[in-house]
């Protein structure tokens, strides 16, 4: 596919010609129909994982002071809300991993929830700038499987 000569490599490596050529190459592929290809695979595959598979959002949660501790467990539990951090008095920050609308609204509309941050509260939804976390991948969950066990 590319005109680039193994064997010149080490001359062209020497003489900075390498980034000369692979612009030129790029260039070609671009402005192929193969390069359209390409690129509208690639914006087809990451609109089906942003729009299919959300990141998980990173949404503030504050209890009601009636809640203890093991209730707040169940309520985490029941509303996928992970990796608790402790910030302030009743407040704690999650990663909110089921996205779906029904379970926003339960959690917006629980009365052992106070108020939340970064969740749309008439639409349900983690809001327009609420900050994302990493996808969750098979190797995350292996290593903090492994490092438990």
């Amino acid at each position: 596919m590319s005109n680039l000569d193994p064997t010149m490599l080490p001359n062209i490596v020497s003489g900075g010609e390498l980034f000369r050529a692979i612009g030129a190459a790029a260039s070609r592929c671009a402005s192929s129909s193969y390069g359209l290809l390409l690129a509208g695979a690639g914006a087809a595959t990451y609109g089906v994982v942003r729009f299919t598979d959300p990141q998980p959002a990173y949404v503030h949660v504050r209890w009601s002071t009636a809640v203890d501790e093991s209730a707040r467990r169940g309520l985490e539990g029941k509303y996928s809300l992970e990796q608790p951090q402790h910030t302030e008095g009743p407040t704690d920050v999650y990663a909110l991993t089921d996205l779906s609308r029904t379970n926003v609204q339960a959690l917006v509309e629980d009365p052992a929830v106070e108020d939340t941050r970064y969740i749309h509260r008439t639409k349900f939804r983690p809001g327009l700038f609420t900050p994302r976390l990493p996808y969750p991948t098979r190797v995350q969950a292996w290593l903090a499987g492994g490092l438990t066990s």
